[in-house]
């Protein structure tokens, strides 16, 4: 489905849409289903839709919830805390496994094979 959408929003846009974009000054290869689309949202914000406004502001990356979070994000990777990391994190969640015959040797190495017993000193 995103695949056909955004076919259709690249498809040139629909006559009288196409007319209302080029008095905006729009260029002429710009003239898309997809300009139409942000004009139109354009247009609800400046008369007042603070949802079309949101999105607009959204939309151009104006966003300053995210401009926060990545400011935050930036300023623990350059602290060295790297906030969390991820591939980190999953091996140590990983829970240390035992041999099938009960563990490692003093070592840190199992020499005797499943169902072998353990040489005694």
């Amino acid at each position: 489905m995103a695949k056909a959408m955004k076919m259709l929003l690249d498809m040139p846009a629909m006559e009288g849409a196409d007319d209302y974009l080029k008095k905006m000054g729009v260029d002429e290869r710009d003239l898309t289903n997809q300009m139409a689309l942000l004009s139109a949202m354009l247009v609800k914000a400046m008369t007042g839709d603070t949802r079309a406004a949101e999105f607009v502001r959204d939309t151009a990356g104006y966003n300053p919830k995210i401009k926060l979070e990545e400011k935050r994000f930036e300023a623990e990777q350059e602290a060295g805390s790297g906030g969390t990391d991820v591939v980190s994190d999953w091996i140590n969640a990983i829970p240390d496994v035992t041999t099938e015959d009960g563990g490692e040797d003093p070592d840190g190495t199992d020499d005797q094979g499943p169902g072998e017993e353990e040489e005694k000193p």
